[in-house]
């Protein structure tokens, strides 16, 4: 066998041990530096976050001796898995791999350049080579990566029971399994329903209504020959009321699942599942009365009802429903003649004197005759304005503010009538 005693040879081979010959003496071989290089998940920054990929780890090295006379490629990489205690996990393949690097002191391309070992050919080629110079001044390296050896893992033995997958006990339970149910994984009393349950699935078979897997289901047959479909719960019912002796499997237990069907305060399954409930066969006059007896004793109460809201109705108020009132836009009265520049002193004392009482129309010649106007009345000293209108100096004062007023309401007017003209 290719996998036999590799444990065993790979120490031999690693204490400088000649497998060939058992017998020989032990030998120092060649002083071998066996380096091992693999990867492991970056670890975390500062900022907690880890740089995706995993990440090369420098060599692993180790130093042995190792007896290259007549040594194959094999042995040669079993000898040096077993510096690493690596020997019982892989193996090398038959013809070629694992692949590996080899180089010594003064080899051609030095460690940079190393020959990469996959066949027995090329072991052999480099064996040689190797072999020609002197031992005693050539020190010898090895490297292999271990992520590129899973296809060399040895796989552990299954157990006996687990070699064949089909290994039954005498009670026909397979034995091997992650997630196959077992005996032991039941209680007792689920054990004694399930058997219970088997019976009467065997007691009870129907063709006539499938079940949820497409075949033959389960019913039990009444006197009346109606059938009750013998679902999960039912089944569950049936076999505790069979464990407690309060039923067999040709009479079910006293509960309404059963009862129901016999006595028709429930419906039994539907005729192959499509047709749906309908009218008892057994006694529709019956049923056909009972609808009309109570659809009469609904009358009365569908009488008052209807008389009562319609005296709801007459009695209440006539409601109007709200509504938002229409806020007209309000029209601006009609504006006053203007008067013209002529006659605006006059018309400022008549509104003056009818306004305040105080007359003072008889000197609007001596006003005129000055270029008096309304708009630079007030601008007039007082004593100027009593000298010229004979007038007290209260008067005047009401004169100017009179005068402020009824210029400025003669400017709006001269205003709106602009904007109305264009």
């Amino acid at each position: 066998d290719h996998y036999a005693n590799i444990k065993s040879q790979g120490q031999a081979l690693g204490e400088g041990r000649d497998v060939a010959n058992p017998t020989s003496s032990a030998s120092a071989g060649h002083l071998i530096s066996v380096g091992m290089v693999f990867s492991l998940a970056p670890v975390p920054g500062p900022g907690g976050r880890a740089p995706k990929g995993l990440v090369k780890q420098k060599p692993r090295t180790k130093m042995t001796n190792i007896v290259l006379d007549k040594i194959s490629r094999s042995d040669f990489i079993k000898a040096f898995l077993a510096t690493h205690n690596l020997s019982d996990k892989y193996s090398p393949g038959v013809h070629s791999g694992p692949d590996f690097k080899l180089w010594w002191s003064g080899s051609p391309g030095g460690k940079s350049g190393a020959a990469t070992i996959q066949t027995d050919g090329d072991f052999h080629v480099v064996l040689q080579h190797l072999l020609s110079k002197p031992k005693a001044k050539c020190t010898v390296s090895v490297e292999f990566d271990l992520d590129d050896m899973m296809g060399f893992r040895i796989q552990q033995p299954l157990p006996s029971a687990a070699a064949n997958p089909n290994t039954e006990t005498t009670d026909g339970e397979l034995v091997y399994g992650t997630r196959v149910p077992q005996l032991d994984g039941f209680s007792e009393v689920t054990q004694l329903h399930g058997s219970i349950i088997m019976e009467l699935k065997a007691t009870w078979p129907c063709s006539m209504h499938l079940n949820e897997h497409g075949g033959a289901g389960s019913c039990y047959v009444t006197n009346t020959s109606e059938h009750v479909l013998l679902n999960a719960r039912w089944l569950k019912a049936w076999a505790a009321a069979i464990a407690a002796h309060v039923a067999t499997k040709l009479v079910p237990p006293n509960i309404s699942e059963f009862d129901g069907s016999r006595d028709g305060r429930l419906p039994g399954p539907r005729p192959r599942g499509r047709a749906g409930p309908g009218l008892s066969a057994t006694a529709p006059n019956q049923q056909l009365g009972d609808m009309m007896q109570f659809i009469s004793g609904l009358l009365p109460l569908l009488g008052k009802v209807s008389r009562k809201r319609a005296h709801s109705e007459s009695s209440s108020p006539i409601r109007c429903s709200p509504f938002t009132p229409v806020r007209k836009a309000p029209i601006s009265p009609p504006l006053s003649p203007i008067p013209t520049a002529n006659s605006e002193l006059r018309s400022c004392l008549s509104d003056f004197a009818e306004a305040k009482g105080i007359d003072l129309t008889a000197c609007e010649e001596a006003l005129t005759a000055l270029d008096l106007t309304p708009d630079i009345i007030p601008d007039v000293p007082v004593q100027r304005l009593c000298d010229i209108a004979h007038a007290t100096e209260g008067q005047i004062l009401k004169l100017h503010a009179f005068c402020r007023g009824w210029n400025a309401r003669l400017e709006k007017k001269k205003e709106k009538r602009r904007r109305i003209d264009v």
